[in-house]
């Protein structure tokens, strides 16, 4: 990998940094080297204040409080939203969107934690360019055969190979301030060393006991760029996310998503390494977008379904007690049968006549809405009633039902009927993004009035 000749740091001396047992762990780096990622948490909002607020408004208190912070110049740090989903999660269109409108009103404080390496053919992060070279062996959470630790991002990645690297980059003109680095300490575990703009490596060793993933900063001088992460070859090495963030206030925008995933893969959270996760992130919002998967299925009991999901959102609130969460319901979406089970949307023309009769009358397919689909989207809905967070409806986003036909036509979703093009994420993500601002400045408002 070709890496420009800029240095990084001055040499590296020995220090102790505190291992996760508490006990020291002997790390080489520099005066400025790797410290464990800690900040400190936000003061939750006085729940008073949730009387300013349209009832379905005050589950999302925690988040307009951070934003106030902002505005008024008390926040000293990011305020973090992240977003847990399938694959309207891991394609980076929808949350970008919402990224991208919330940094533009509230400030850019970087990308935050990204998956590391590349889990899916088709990961395209805004504002990072991700690469990965040879060496690295990857598990995901979905598979039976992976192991913990997991944290939020669904991946883990290891190697012991000598010289194997990945790169993160800054697009658009950004630049790092802070890398962060999420690994997982094991016994004999391996060093990795960490470059930026090409310049003096920086080592961050990982050997320790096995007790899921650890954080790790490292503050860059002005204006680096790009990072690569090397494997020393010294033992293995596994890593759970990685990324980049600047000092001060502004928004981080988390998307982790994994395709095909139903909720059900959040069971594969490894509890201290969420709780370790949520402690740094201290998220202001939680966008919880599941559904479309499970509204597929053949059949949902929505009794089972509605504590299942319960379940997830307890565990949520738990790890991260002063975060707003918001549930989004599935969008709307179709599929192609000649079952009449469903809402018919279109019908689509009759197959051509032949020369033999038909043996029996030929039913035309149609694009009807799978029925499971409004059986997700209302246990969703009164989980979000039942355990006070705020819900919202992406169907009626998009027009109410069948409107994913229209969104096909209307070249703002893709010809299988469920996954959107950028237009259509985008058309979407400003109305959700146009409702928080709504019961934002309803907030403020009520706020200002009481001065």
């Amino acid at each position: 990998m070709c890496l420009a000749a800029v240095c990084l740091l001055a040499a590296c001396g020995e220090t102790e940094t505190p291992g996760p047992t508490g006990k020291g762990t002997t790390v080489a780096h520099g005066a400025a080297g790797f410290a464990p990622a800690t900040r400190p948490r936000r003061k939750p909002p006085d729940p008073a204040l949730a009387a300013r607020l349209a009832p379905e408004d005050r589950p999302l208190l925690p988040f307009f409080a951070a934003l106030e912070s902002i505005e008024t110049g008390a926040a000293a740090q990011p305020v973090e939203v992240i977003q847990l989903g399938d694959s309207h999660t891991a394609n980076d269109s929808f949350s970008a969107q919402l990224r991208r409108r919330l940094q533009a009103r509230f400030g850019d404080a970087g990308r935050g934690l990204l998956p590391a390496g590349i889990p899916f053919r088709s990961f395209l992060p805004e504002g990072a360019e991700v690469t990965l070279g040879d060496g690295w062996d990857q598990v995901a959470w979905f598979n039976p055969a992976g192991p913990p630790p997991f944290d939020i991002s669904g991946v883990r990645i290891t190697t012991a190979q000598a010289g194997a690297t990945m790169g993160l980059a800054a697009t658009g003109g950004e630049t790092i301030e802070d890398a962060l680095v999420e690994i997982v300490r094991q016994p004999g575990g391996g060093t990795l060393e960490l470059q930026g703009d090409g310049g003096t490596a920086v080592p961050l060793a990982t050997a320790g006991r096995a007790e899921g993933g650890e954080i790790y900063r490292l503050a860059l001088p002005a204006g680096t760029h790009r990072l690569d992460l090397r494997a020393r070859g010294d033992g293995p090495v596994s890593l759970l996310s990685w990324g980049y963030e600047r000092r001060g206030p502004g928004i981080v925008y988390l998307n982790h998503g994994t395709i095909g995933a139903t909720a059900s893969v959040l069971d594969n959270l490894d509890p201290p390494t969420l709780q370790r996760e949520m402690a740094f992130l201290d998220p202001a919002l939680i966008l919880v977008v599941f559904g479309t998967n499970e509204g597929f299925a053949p059949h949902v009991d929505p009794d089972d379904y509605a504590a299942e999901f319960t379940e997830k959102i307890r565990v949520l609130r738990q790890s991260a007690p002063d975060a707003a969460i918001l549930v989004v319901g599935p969008p709307d979406a179709a599929r192609l049968t000649s079952r009449p089970d469903g809402l018919a949307c279109t019908a689509m023309p009759l197959p051509k006549a032949t020369k033999k009769p038909a043996k029996k009358a030929v039913v035309a397919p149609q694009w009807r809405t799978p029925p499971m689909l409004a059986v997700v989207r209302a246990a969703q809905r009164g989980v979000a009633a039942r355990e006070g967070v705020f819900f919202w409806d992406w169907e009626a986003a998009m027009g109410g039902a069948c409107s994913m036909v229209r969104f096909v036509a209307e070249g703002k979703a893709l010809a299988d009927h469920v996954h959107m093009r950028s237009a259509g994420y985008h058309e979407t993500a400003d109305a959700l993004f146009d409702r928080l601002m709504q019961g934002y400045e309803t907030y403020r408002g009520g706020r200002v009035a009481a001065r």
